[in-house]
């Protein structure tokens, strides 16, 4: 029974480390941009995964923080042009999200 004593943080541990390394990763290979014609989320890995909603569809602009991401002054946004997927662009982990969020609505008005 001792000996499992320690198993539970260490891996406790080793599945944090690991999801901040991927974390890490994902936001690595992740670029948005903010143009006057459209919103683009591209994500290059091995392949290319581009996702681009023109400034004239955009139905919303929402922009969230969680508690941490209020105290570091990140945040998120989502455009959407409609229902699914493909159809939303979720700009995540950005700095100063009121920024670009707010950029964006001048563009739709």
């Amino acid at each position: 029974m001792l000996l499992w004593c320690p198993m539970g943080p260490f891996l406790f541990g080793m599945y944090m480390f690991f999801r901040g390394v991927i974390k890490y990763w994902v936001n690595h290979d992740t670029t948005y941009y903010v143009t006057s014609r459209r919103a683009v989320h591209m994500y290059r890995f091995i392949w290319l995964d581009t996702t681009e909603i023109p400034v004239n569809a955009i139905n919303s602009i929402s922009e969230t923080r969680g508690f941490v991401e209020t105290l570091t002054g990140r945040g998120s946004v989502l455009v959407a042009s409609g229902i699914g997927a493909r159809h939303k662009v979720r700009m995540g982990e950005i700095d100063d999200p009121g920024l670009v969020a707010a950029t964006l609505r001048e563009l739709v008005a």
